[in-house]
Formats: C-alpha cells, structure tokens, sequence
C-alpha cells in the first residue's frame, strides 16, 4: 500500500491537535478529532487504481477539505460559547428520570428484536448469511417488501443512538445488580450481531467507538458500574476486530457452516490486506473529479434535498429523487436501477454537487456541527448537554458519505431520539445558585441542585 501524498493535508493539522490537548491534558475522546482522523484514513492510501486527477491539484483539494474542517470545527465551537453566555440567566436544568436507562434498554432490545423478526426471519441461519453481493444486485429501486419489512430497516439507523444513550444512562443512573449487568449484556450482544448480519464492517467498528464515547463522557456518581462498563467495553474491541475480519472474508458469501475461526487464523493476512485497500476512498473521489462535470453535469443541490422527502412513499412519488450514492453506484458500472449504493464521502459528494465550492462547504458544515456540540461536552452542566454533545460523535462518523444515507441513517435517528427523551424521559431541576419565585410576603431564597 502506498501512502498518498495530499494526505499531509490531514495527519498535519491531526498530530498539532493531540499535541495540543496531551500538552493542556485533555481527553482524546473528542468527537472534532475522531472526525479529523477519519478524513485523514479516508485518504491514506493509493487505491487500487492509478488516480487520473493531477497530484497537484488533489494537493491542493484536500488542503482546502482539511483547512475547512478544523475552521468549522473551531467557529462552531465558539459559537456554542457565545450561546451559552447569552443565556447563563436559565434556571432550571433537564435532568433525566431515574427509570430513563431501563426505558432506553427496553426499547433498544425490542426493536433489535423486531428487526430481527421481520428483516431475518427470526433466524440465526438467515442472519448469519450477511449480506450477499449478489442480492443487491437484484433488488429494483421500488422495492416489492411488506410495510413491515421496510419499517425494519428503516428503524434499523434508530438501534445506535438508543444503544448509545442506554450505556450512557446506566453508567450515570443504574445499580450494579444482575439484572441490569444482563440487559446491557444482552444490548450490545444483539447490536453487535445485528451488525453482524448487515455485513457492515463500519458498523461493528461504529458499535466500539460509541460505546467508549458514551462510557468515558459518563461522569456521574456510579463508579461501580462504569468501571464495569468499561471492562465490557474493553471485551469488546478484540471481538469487534474479529468480526470484521470475519466479514471481511465472508460478506459477499455469507458465514461458512463449520470450521469459521481456523478459516479465519489461516486467512487472517488476506482479510487484512483487504481491508486495507478498502479503508480508503481515493478511487471514488477521483472517479468524481474525473467525471464532473465533463460527463455528468453538478447536481446543484441533489445531495441536500434527497433526505427531506425520505418518507414520502415512491408508490405515491414515482419520480421521487434517487439519493446520488445510488446515482453513483450505476455511473460506476453497477447495474441501473438495482439498490447498490456507493461512497465518495463528504467532500467528494459535495464536489459533485457545487464542484470546489461543495468540496469546502460540506466538510465546513459538517465542522461547524461537530465543534458545537463538543462545546456542550467539554462545558455541560447537566446530563443533556452530554446527550447534545454525543450528537457530534455521530457526525464525525458520517463524513464517509454519502450524504443520503448518513442524513436518513445516521444523524436524523439521533436527533429524533433526542427530541423524545427530552420531551418524556428528562425532568426539570432548578440550578443552583438561582433564585426561586418566593411568593407574597415571602424572601427570596436560593435553591441547591
């Protein structure tokens, strides 16, 4: 594998921000870097294919990209401070209920289970097949499934954020008693097997990374049980890697009957070889900078408006727009209208929409996003601020694109989720130091959280 030389461009400004946070003895488990790292082994290595596009000019891009992202990163999180000096005068504070971690789990585990019901069956041997190659390539755009079986993989983008939050709760909220130990258990146990019969080697690695970020920001009074998280956490990362190097190996033919781990120790070298010339997106990108818009024209804005009609069904909108990672996917060479979806990640998608001005303002947004909600992080006064702050998380495991299925799948389910528990599960409590209503005739007395 040969490294690219515009990587540069991103492993710079990485190693002067690690260095700058170990200097101020602040923690690595920051969303803004996560994000910064990700763009950078996005364009680590050479692809398999020779790029087309001059050195120069790529140089020049991905400084741009880089340049963009840690500007928006920076803005955004100023802004947040700003915001929160303008509004120092709130009182009250949304705490969670103390049932919130169990409401969380409870409803993480029933839809892992409805999933598994209607998107395998209910059956391991189903599941276990992963995803073949071969099948995408015959679904049509028009789906022919039931409601209920587009309701499973729609609800799919909903099982990490409610993992995420339930480790997140019971680290601040739950006793260290079996029951709960067996829940969390059986939580992670089913999301990582989930992942597992997706075939998606970035969720398994998604699924560790949320679960340090949840158990490391989980600064709350129950030493006993995140220490114990954290030692299920640190279980998890040797089974995430096996994992993926099982689907590495298997996910174009589904799981071998017998025999998978001595399969697995014989062709370790070949699944990670393999990894490794996938870990990167430069033939993607190249194949966009290539291509637009000598042969296809910008998409001015295809990319933004694709999510906002993702509920409308296609029976109703026959000529609803079709997400641009599908788009590329057929230009690419896969067969049209079949429901293979391709990555050229968040600079490239926004090249193709606005050509160089895309290639900055999408990783710019993306940045703005990520440095607000690390201010609520870095500075939260209550739990919902964390809970705020994670979003930024899921942001930073977007930036590979492409933007529909990052939107749809990704960032909108957070968000949803979110917006429910602060409505149902978080109650209100007076800060402290503020002064509570007295009522007539009465002295005005200051109320302790």
């Amino acid at each position: 594998m040969t490294i690219t030389p515009w990587s540069i461009a991103y492993l710079a400004p990485l190693a002067a921000y690690v260095y700058l946070a170990l200097v101020r003895r602040r923690t690595l488990v920051d969303p803004l870097l996560l994000g910064g790292a990700f763009l950078a082994v996005m364009f680590l290595f050479e692809g398999p294919r020779r790029h087309t596009v001059p050195t120069g000019y790529l140089v020049l891009l991905h400084c741009l990209c880089s340049a963009a992202y840690w500007i928006g990163g920076g803005i955004g999180y100023k802004l947040a401070r700003q915001f929160r000096r303008s509004n120092r005068g709130r009182r009250e504070a949304p705490a969670p209920r103390a049932s919130t971690w169990l409401v969380v789990m409870v409803a993480a585990l029933a839809l892992l289970a409805f999933i598994f019901l209607f998107s395998y069956e209910g059956s391991l041997s189903v599941l276990l097949k992963m995803r073949k190659g071969q099948d995408l390539l015959l679904g049509s755009v028009v789906s022919r499934i039931s409601l209920l079986e587009r309701a499973a993989q729609y609800l799919r983008g909903y099982v990490p954020p409610l993992a995420t939050l339930a480790l997140l709760f019971w680290c601040r909220q739950a006793r260290l008693d079996f029951m709960s130990l067996a829940m969390l258990t059986a939580l992670l146990a089913g999301w990582g097997v989930l992942g597992l019969g997706g075939g998606s080697r970035g969720a398994i690695l998604f699924l560790v990374i949320q679960c340090v970020f949840a158990v490391h920001w989980a600064r709350g009074r129950r030493r006993s049980t995140r220490a114990m998280a954290r030692v299920i956490v640190a279980c998890l990362a040797p089974i995430g890697i096996f994992t993926i190097l099982t689907q590495t190996l298997y996910r174009n033919t589904g799981l071998p009957a017998g025999h998978t781990l001595a399969q697995l120790q014989q062709r370790a070298g070949e699944a990670g070889q393999t990894m490794l010339e996938h870990i990167s997106f430069n033939d993607e990108v190249d194949f966009v900078l290539s291509t637009y818009p000598d042969y296809y024209g910008f998409t001015r804005g295809h990319s933004l408006y694709t999510p906002l009609v993702v509920f409308v069904p296609r029976s109703t909108w026959a000529e609803k727009p079709v997400p641009w990672g599908r788009n590329l996917a057929w230009q690419y060479g896969f067969r049209y209208d079949t429901t293979v979806s391709m990555a050229a990640t968040i600079p490239g998608e926004g090249y193709a929409n606005f050509g160089v001005a895309g290639w900055g303002l999408f990783p710019l947004a993306f940045g703005l996003v990520i440095g607000w909600t690390l201010y609520h992080l870095k500075n939260s006064r209550d739990e919902l601020d964390i809970v705020i702050g994670l979003w930024g998380l899921f942001w930073a495991l977007s930036l590979r694109g492409d933007f529909h299925s990052a939107v749809v799948s990704i960032i909108l389910p957070y968000l949803i989720t979110v917006v429910c528990l602060r409505c149902f599960a978080f109650r209100r409590r007076r800060l402290a130091g503020c002064p509570v209503p007295a009522g007539p005739g009465e002295r005005v007395v200051y109320a302790h959280s």
